[in-house]
């Protein structure tokens, strides 16, 4: 658990090192492969503004978001790389695109006319739609393709499509169907003089499963920060990827519990025996979910577990610290490791039947996030 104790009172904390090293072992599985970090979402809620002053010191050429908001932010902060936007510029954010020096996704070929016609002159890349049918220019229609090639302001740099089920081996025929149009529609181009620029299959799922994709780049998500979808898949990896992300609260009051007594809205809780408990200083406006007790949910306090009773409140959890000697301003661990317990991202989508990504972009801002490079101290 961080020794620090000037954190105020609820913070995350961003392993530097096991970053560079996630993205290390990610860069030797696939040594011929540009890898583009997705920041989407506030780094999937991590905190993109600092994952981006640590990547400032790599290699990275290239990062991915969702929107024009978030590029734009990635400007401000001093990212001079190229920018990769994944989702939709509308009409009046496009002359954005321009001014930041950023590359816009292609959706369809009417979103291609439209930019086209804004007058815009800008770098894209042509999302090719393989079988998720989500976005994306039909893998098979290459007139359409064809056409993007003749606006003058649009530069094609590069092309993608999005494996929608590489996770899952089981619909492995699936993911190779969508590999293997998207390899015969860079073929059919080719032929038609036509250069795809940089192509890019994969994601962190498509790195792990289907390394040997034939691809110049590769999205890395939410692999890059030590986590997978699952606490099972996470595991599986966990001597090769290191959690980046570390959550912590303090607690905020102490008091005793009579039998029979209440705790929290609704009397949601009745005390069945005296108890010791604690208001600890986060909430569900922090992003820890409202009916976490309900499932089984604990924190760590001392490197013991403590669960979380009643229901969680705007700014406050109640904690059951029976048994543990704890005073308020002691730490709180939420996500991390206290001794030898540890509470994982994995555990969280666990007790809240949904995926880590779920979870972790539900980490408001108002979290302080703190980068440190050895466990003790900031960079």
């Amino acid at each position: 658990m961080s020794v620090l104790q000037d954190r105020g009172r609820a913070w995350i904390e961003l392993d530097a090192e096991a970053l560079r090293k996630n993205l290390a072992w990610f860069q030797q599985r696939t040594p011929a492969k540009q890898l583009i970090p997705v920041l989407k979402a506030n780094a999937y809620g991590i905190g993109a503004r600092e994952i981006l002053h640590i990547l400032k010191e790599t290699d990275v050429h290239m990062i991915a978001c969702a929107c024009t908001e978030e590029a734009v932010s990635f400007r401000t902060w001093g990212w001079t790389g190229d920018i990769l936007i994944l989702g939709a510029t509308f009409e009046k954010d496009m002359p954005l695109l321009e001014a930041y020096h950023l590359t816009q996704t292609l959706l369809d070929a009417s979103y291609a006319a439209k930019l086209a016609h804004s007058g815009v002159s800008c770098h894209v890349h042509i999302a090719v739609d393989t079988g998720m049918h989500r976005i994306g220019f039909d893998a098979v229609d290459l007139d359409a393709i064809q056409q993007v090639y003749a606006y003058e302001n649009l530069c094609v740099s590069g092309m993608f499509t999005h494996l929608c089920t590489s996770d899952a081996k089981e619909h492995a025929s699936f993911t190779h169907t969508q590999i293997s149009r998207m390899h015969a529609l860079i073929t059919r181009m080719k032929q038609a003089g036509m250069d795809p620029g940089m192509v890019h299959i994969s994601a962190t799922y498509g790195l792990l499963n289907y390394p040997s994709i034939e691809e110049d780049a590769a999205r890395l998500g939410i692999g890059l920060f030590g986590v997978l979808n699952n606490e099972t898949d996470s595991q599986h990896y966990r001597n090769a990827l290191t959690p980046v992300c570390s959550l912590y609260a303090r607690i905020a009051s102490v008091r005793s519990l009579h039998k029979g007594e209440y705790a929290g809205y609704a009397m949601a809780y009745r005390a069945e025996k005296e108890q010791t408990i604690a208001a600890i200083s986060i909430g569900y406006g922090d992003g820890v979910p409202r009916d976490f007790s309900m499932h089984g949910a604990y924190v760590l306090v001392h490197g013991r577990k403590a669960p979380l009773i009643g229901r969680i409140c705007t700014d406050q959890a109640l904690v059951d610290i029976s048994g543990i000697d704890a005073q308020a301003g002691d730490i709180v661990t939420l996500i991390g490791k206290d001794g030898r317990q540890e509470i994982t991202i994995g555990m969280w989508a666990a007790w809240e039947d949904t995926i880590t990504i779920d979870v972790l972009t539900r980490l408001t801002p108002r979290l302080k996030r703190c980068i440190i490079s050895d466990r003790t101290a900031d960079l």
